[in-house]
């Protein structure tokens, strides 16, 4: 028998608590996300009970959900460790060239939408500057539709993902994030590690454990 079981969310702990009544291993239970969303409105605060009662460790992304478990919860078997940073040979950025970078899928959570919106006000401003965004998913078509209803071909790149992100974060000046609702934002950690000054909103969770 297992020692030790992980539920890699806390969504898996519905089958691994009423399993370890039998089988009495250790559980350690993962909150992937935060605890302002629920994947579903019943499982999500019924699972984060169970893990709160029966969990022998709670691991969360950052302290603010640790917090959220404590009050919510009641939960005294919180702890916190967050995502880790897996780019080597970071190099800051130089600060040579006026690009705004994000790196993102293409979903509601991220507000590509809201940053395309703030873009076409900077852009006015400062129209030597470029922002480049990065990534794909299911919203591709739209965000490229509102580039181009909003006038701004010239100064947004959209670009494919890439493995050779580390020379990317090396050229750019400054990070945006306009993310409705995040975890532990892995990207604001990484621009960190390159020097790049952030700009984010302050969403639940994440940009405020690093900003």
């Amino acid at each position: 028998d297992p020692t030790h079981i992980i539920d890699v969310c806390v969504a898996q702990s519905i089958v691994s608590i009423p399993i370890n009544w039998v089988k009495k291993s250790k559980i350690v239970s993962w909150e992937h996300f935060n605890t302002t969303v629920n994947w579903n409105r019943i499982t999500g605060p019924i699972s984060r009970n169970l893990v709160s009662r029966f969990a022998n460790r709670i691991i969360t992304l950052t302290l603010t959900d640790k917090l959220n478990y404590e009050k919510q919860y009641h939960a005294k078997n919180v702890s916190v460790i967050s995502n880790p940073v897996t780019i080597p040979n970071v190099k800051p950025t130089k600060f040579d060239e006026k690009i705004v970078l994000t790196v993102a899928r293409f979903t509601y959570q991220k507000g590509l939408d809201l940053l395309l919106d703030i873009w076409k006000i900077v852009s006015n401003k400062f129209p030597d500057w470029k922002l480049v965004i990065i990534g794909d998913g299911e919203l591709k078509n739209e965000l490229h539709d509102q580039r181009e209803r909003n006038g701004l071909t010239e100064s947004v790149e959209i670009l494919e993902p890439t493995n050779q992100i580390s020379e990317v974060y090396a050229k750019t000046s400054i990070y945006a994030m306009t993310s409705r609702f995040e975890g532990m934002p892995l990207v604001l950690i990484e621009a960190k590690n390159f020097g790049i000054p952030i700009v984010s909103f302050d969403c639940e969770t994440g940009p405020r454990d690093i900003i």
